[in-house]
């Protein structure tokens, strides 16, 4: 007799930023988080992760944005059919130095 198990299912993703707004040339991660129907999360699934304006924030296929331009963008992770997504506020980057003469 043999017995497949099957993978369960993915019925929840969430996505989370630490923040809203990003500096050009500043990275942050983002915080996945994938479960099934009960709330279980599960690993190892895979993850295609989207940017709505490449040009404004480029996200790596580990979920690292990085901002390159002021601008706003929607970063998408979707795993099997299901999908969530941040939106995100480049900014130009601070000034290093102010100089009053």
């Amino acid at each position: 007799l043999a017995v497949t198990v099957a993978p369960a299912a993915v019925a929840r993703v969430e996505l989370r930023a630490g923040r809203d707004t990003l500096a050009v040339g500043a990275t942050t991660e983002l915080a996945l988080t994938v479960a099934d129907a009960a709330g279980a999360p599960l690993a190892g699934r895979a993850v295609v992760w989207t940017s709505s304006a490449p040009a404004v924030a480029a996200v790596s296929a580990a979920g690292t944005v990085t901002g390159v331009a002021p601008g706003r963008a929607a970063i998408t992770a979707a795993v099997e059919g299901r999908s969530a997504s941040v939106a995100l506020q480049i900014v130009p980057r601070p000034a290093a130095a102010v100089v009053v003469s």
